[in-house]
């Protein structure tokens, strides 16, 4: 469901569903000669995969790290990460309160960006809302 609604309601070419399928043999398939532009919002391994399968002069922007979020010991930095002075692909971090605030707005404003918003009522509900959050159950923005 989540795959057809980022192809077919955001126009995204290809998807990786990481519960189901293999990521590596995937990013393989799809991208045969790396992987030009990888944006993270999930750190851990699906990161150290990204970063192992750079091309040269690719490009890394980080933005969140949901998969140590609730660690509860000491989280392993990626494995990788000499891929990034192999290939000279430059990584940094983004948070959207740094500088893409205006920018964003203005688009909302012109109707571009195409989103979902995955709405739950009811303080009362607060904890299990959460919970889908880091399950995947929601679709879009929780």
């Amino acid at each position: 469901m989540v795959n057809r609604w980022l192809k077919h309601a955001l126009g995204v070419d290809e998807t990786i569903n990481y519960k189901e399928e293999d990521v590596q043999t995937k990013i393989n398939s799809l991208c045969p000669d790396g992987i030009d532009i990888y944006f993270d919002n999930v750190g851990g391994d699906i990161l150290d995969l990204a970063l192992a399968n750079l091309p040269h002069k690719a490009h890394v922007v980080l933005c969140g790290g949901i998969s140590r979020y609730n660690a509860s010991g000491p989280v392993p930095g990626p494995a990788n990460d000499f891929n990034l002075i192999f290939q000279r692909a430059p990584m940094q971090g983004f948070i959207v309160i740094d500088d893409a605030i205006t920018e964003l707005k203005q688009w909302l404003d012109q109707g571009k960006p195409k989103y979902a918003d995955n709405i739950q009522q009811g303080f009362k509900d607060l904890p299990a809302t959460l919970i889908r959050l880091f399950e995947g159950k929601n679709t879009g923005e929780q």
